[in-house]
């Protein structure tokens, strides 16, 4: 560290001016050794005062019969400060006082209960940090449900991926449809990644009395909606709950029993159709336990969502990790395309996650054969059509995916719980912007990457693909 040197006063310089000019410098001297003294103390220069933050943005209310639930956006500026809380009031709009509402931490939603059948409430919200309370939302109006004698709808379901399948859970809702009934059971329902093209699917076509049911047989690594409704003792049904995204984990293998480790992923080696049959190879993959079965499953391209996992082909497991298996699976039809998977069966009921699916044809006759992962090899003699270079394969590829995208963010747009938001369809029309689609509302601007990214960062799965998308984009 250098050390300031007061030095004698030059000759002809006047003596004043030396002492003024050795007080400025005992003045920074002092400022210094504060500075000094703080960093020791704290460790760092003393920060910079936070602000409270800016307000939150009420998105969703769904209407109960005797309550209100509130869903919103956390504020665009936490005023420097991690949010520590949110403070939620109603009230009847021609009065003067607001009532809180009992809400804790950070969590972005809040139920107000005992309210009046068929009546009009106000409400509004506020996010504090540590420099205090913000400022309050946008003031919002809705009514309860007037009494039709239908039960409320659960709120949203809680959504737990596993291997190949979710397990959905919910509470009972605080309201059976008036004096003397009582919920029956409760209809759950989901649909796949075709979005709102594809109906939605009644899971095992039958009301649970329980409040948690597992869907199973699903693809790893496809997002999935689904969305819970009750039944009450008369028969009558509510409206669906807040729809709930869930995606299967696709990352490996589960076991049943806790504290074992899933075998290794395997994969086929090679796949050879005939005209009625395809024979596999593949592999041993390295396991703690005993493997008891490689399972194959196979269906028609055509029919594969529907039909895949029912009753795979089993392959006993062998004790000599050095010799590759060998199996050959029969009654395929001639002429048809077909997928196939692998997984691992271990003796304490633990599995791999799923292989790469692979696709091949069966042929019509014996000259017909396949390579490695089914890709179909012509007999000698016969020319092999001009197929496109890898990089307009890409290319090709890209554009379609980015198409399904678009199409599947206008389905998301107009998500009929949440379109008569105008939160919600700006900030799907401003993505959509960015993509060079047409909205109505020209003069929204178009979304940046880093705005998706943002709303993915809050747990919302839906913008992981459209933050992605956008950075290629930008990217050129």
């Amino acid at each position: 560290m250098n050390v300031p040197v007061t030095r004698s006063a030059a000759p002809g310089r006047r003596a004043g001016a030396a002492v003024a000019g050795g007080a400025r410098l005992g003045l920074r001297l002092l400022a210094t050794l504060s500075l000094l003294a703080a960093l020791l103390v704290y460790g760092a220069a003393p920060a910079l005062a936070a602000d409270p933050p800016a307000a939150p943005s009420v998105h969703t209310i769904n209407r109960l019969h005797q309550g209100l639930t509130l869903y919103w956006y956390p504020p665009a500026a936490n005023g420097g400060a991690t949010i520590t809380d949110y403070d939620v009031q109603y009230k009847l709009p021609a009065a003067t006082e607001w009532t809180d509402v009992a809400h804790d931490g950070t969590a972005l939603r809040a139920t107000i209960s005992g309210l009046s059948l068929g009546t009009d409430y106000v409400v509004r919200v506020r996010a504090s940090n540590s420099a205090g309370a913000g400022e309050w939302s946008e003031v919002e109006r809705e009514s309860t449900h007037r009494d039709d004698g239908r039960p409320d709808p659960p709120e949203l379901p809680t959504v737990t991926s596993a291997d190949t399948q979710l397990t959905v859970s919910w509470t009972a809702p605080p309201y059976a449809g008036g004096p003397g009934r009582t919920i029956k059971g409760y209809e759950v329902r989901y649909r796949g990644p075709d979005g709102i093209a594809r109906h939605w699917t009644p899971v095992d076509g039958r009301l649970f009395t329980a409040t948690s049911t597992t869907i199973t047989g699903l693809d790893n690594g496809q997002t999935y909606e689904v969305w819970v409704s009750a039944v009450n003792s008369a028969d009558q049904r509510s409206l669906f709950s807040p729809v709930e995204e869930g995606t299967p984990d696709e990352s490996g293998g589960r076991c049943v029993l806790s504290g074992k480790v899933p075998p290794g992923r395997p994969s086929f080696s090679s796949v050879t159709p005939s005209s009625t049959s395809v024979r596999f190879r593949w592999d041993s993959v390295p396991s703690t336990t005993l493997v008891t079965d490689y399972m194959i499953y196979l269906a028609a391209a055509d029919d594969w969502e529907d039909s895949w996992y029912r009753s795979p082909t089993l392959v006993t497991g062998h004790a000599s990790a050095a010799t590759p298996y060998d199996a050959t699976v029969s009654g395929l039809t001639a002429n048809t395309t077909y997928r196939a998977m692998l997984r691992v069966r271990t003796i304490v009921a633990c599995y791999s996650g799923f292989s790469e699916t692979v696709t091949f044809t069966t042929g019509s006759d014996s000259s017909q054969r396949a390579g490695p992962l089914g890709r179909l090899v012509r007999p000698a003699g016969v020319d092999e059509p001009e197929q496109p270079t890898e990089q307009a394969e890409a290319q090709q590829e890209h554009e379609r995916a980015r198409a399904e995208l678009v199409a599947q963010m206008r389905q998301w747009r107009n998500d009929p719980e949440w379109r008569t938001h105008k939160a919600h369809t700006d900030r799907w029309d401003r993505a959509l912007l960015a993509f060079g689609e047409t909205v109505a509302d020209a003069s929204l601007a178009p979304m940046t990457a880093a705005e998706a990214q943002a709303f993915a960062d809050r747990g919302w799965t839906r913008w992981v693909a459209v933050a992605e998308a956008l950075r290629d984009l930008e990217a050129g």
